[in-house]
């Protein structure tokens, strides 16, 4: 599992700390909110993609479009990250961890450099600290509104989730688990039948 309480494994503070919440002036002013997000060109999680409305995409000139609404937002993470993180071997589970905490370390490292300290993806007035700052307590913290929303620092992606739920890790984890002994078994099944997609073992 990648989140566990082993030193060489991920903790929920190194996940958490890959959010750039917004702030409560932007909150109040409807920045988790569908409408908000139209032809933004990031990846939205939280909101499904539906016809005849403003999308999240944007086309770049080159015949590719960028962002769009995502759906509803992964598990722990919330954005796209998740998918990097999850059903393969441990290996490379770690391997990309590594990566990825790297990516978050210099990315936090630019933010602070730039702004001198965190702040709000959006507006980013220095003097504003994000919501989460104010341990999501009282009006700076966000209070009175229903959603909150951040954006990871790694992969540029949005979340919006209900209040409740964007305090912490997101729930789902046990979706993310391969149950091993389940996986091996279903492994030697096909290898002894051989007949999986037409697969032949090879003596």
């Amino acid at each position: 599992m990648v989140l566990s309480a082993d030193a060489e494994q991920l903790r929920e503070a190194e996940v958490l700390a890959a959010r750039a919440y917004t702030c409560c002036v932007c909150l109040a002013a409807g920045a988790a909110e569908r409408v908000s997000f139209a032809l933004c060109g990031h990846g939205v999680w939280g909101y499904e993609e539906e016809a005849g409305e403003l999308s999240a995409a944007v086309p770049d000139g080159e015949g590719v479009v960028r962002g769009g609404f995502m759906g509803s937002p992964t598990p722990v993470w919330g954005c796209g990250c998740a998918k990097l993180l999850s059903t393969m071997c441990q290996a490379h589970r770690l391997m990309h961890a590594e990566l990825w905490l790297t990516q978050v370390r210099l990315m936090n490292e630019w933010i602070v450099g730039k702004y001198g300290r965190k702040v709000c993806p959006l507006c980013h007035v220095k003097g504003r600290p994000a919501v989460n700052e104010f341990n999501f307590e009282g009006q700076l913290g966000g209070e009175g509104v229903d959603k909150l929303a951040w954006a990871c620092v790694s992969c540029q992606e949005f979340v919006v989730v209900p209040r409740n739920l964007g305090k912490g890790l997101l729930p789902g984890i046990e979706t993310m688990v391969i149950d091993v002994n389940s996986y091996y078994r279903r492994s030697s099944e096909i290898y002894t039948s051989g007949t999986r997609e037409g697969w032949v073992p090879q003596m």
